[in-house]
């Protein structure tokens, strides 16, 4: 009995994302990282997939009204440490969430942000006229926003390589209320390097290439940070954190379909 006994609450964090049936990703995957870090994790669904390891069929968008009214029934009940963002969809969804993010009881709330724009099958999984409603009104709304190199390019304007990427990530970070997280590993190398740029200042967290293609890496990585910053750890720490934890789970990921590697997030 004793173990049922905690002297504080677990933290509760929110994933605010799409659905992936295959549990790869989504806020199915976000709702097993935040179990493994030892928070409670809430969701709300921004969008139905039909999906499985080898690729996304079909994507529908949902209601933005059914949408807020989730955003107001869980924070009626709950206090979540920190909000994590993931497949928006449609223009109006990305709105709503601008104006549910402004909310009073959203303030103070550490969001961490995964920009995604398709899945890697080729599916869209945000409209192209909501990505100036993204960048001017959830963006500044965010403590971190964690795009890899082919997202990171269509933010900033300019195609990112090895070569580039500190430069362009120095110059789009300049003066953001923002941190920005460049995921490394779209990029070429030996090594699988994330650069993280906060009040203009560069850190770098690194960890070997591994020659395996898996499922939800961005979506394990944005929640474990979300988590970590419900922890209470500095936003460096939470990103070192999450590399190492999504590191070890591409490590020991196994197949289970006929397509990617499903993370394994026990190891």
């Amino acid at each position: 009995m004793s173990r049922l006994k905690r002297k504080k609450p677990l933290p509760i964090v929110l994933s605010i994302s799409g659905s992936d049936p295959s549990g790869g990703a989504g806020i199915e995957a976000d709702l097993k990282t935040f179990h493994r870090h030892g928070v409670h994790g809430v969701a709300i669904p921004t969008l139905l997939t039909a999906q499985n390891t080898v690729g996304v069929r079909k994507v529908r968008f949902l209601d933005p009204d059914f949408v807020e009214e989730q955003w107001r029934v869980i924070f009626a009940d709950f206090r979540p440490k920190a909000i994590k963002l993931g497949a928006l969809g449609s223009r109006s969804m990305v709105l709503r969430i601008a104006k549910l993010l402004e909310r009073k009881e959203a303030a103070g709330i550490p969001v961490v942000l995964d920009p995604v724009m398709g899945s890697t099958s080729g599916a869209v999984l945000l409209e192209s006229s909501a990505l100036s409603i993204l960048k001017n009104r959830v963006f500044p709304r965010c403590h971190v926003i964690t795009p890899n190199a082919g997202e990171f390019s269509v933010l900033s304007g300019k195609k990112i390589d090895m070569q580039n990427a500190e430069a362009v990530l120095r110059t789009f970070g300049k003066d953001k209320p923002y941190a920005i997280l460049l995921k490394g590993g779209h990029l070429a190398g030996t090594e699988s390097v994330d650069m993280l740029c906060q009040h203009g200042k560069l850190s770098r967290f690194g960890g070997k290439r591994l020659p395996v293609h898996a499922h939800g890496t961005g979506c394990v990585l944005a929640s474990s940070i979300a988590a970590n910053l419900a922890l209470g750890r500095s936003l460096p720490a939470a990103c070192r954190q999450a590399k190492v934890f999504v590191h070890r789970a591409l490590t020991s990921s196994f197949k289970l379909g006929e397509g990617r590697n499903v993370l394994n997030l026990w190891a």
